[in-house]
């Protein structure tokens, strides 16, 4: 019974992380393109997670 229920956490995980990611991205690039963002967005993706590292620049 355990292997069935990891398996459907497994699918439940993948799921929410194939739909979690557009959303995240587009929601950062909205973001940049209404505040006339001056500085640096590196985006990190791998198996394990991602990172996103948002670098303003002040003058």
């Amino acid at each position: 019974m355990t292997k069935q229920t990891n398996l459907s956490a497994a699918k439940i995980i993948f799921a929410l992380h194939i739909l979690l990611t557009p959303v995240v991205l587009g929601t950062v690039s909205y973001w940049v393109i209404k505040s006339e963002f001056q500085g640096v967005i590196q985006l990190k993706l791998n198996r394990d997670g991602g990172e996103v590292l948002i670098d303003r620049r002040s003058e």
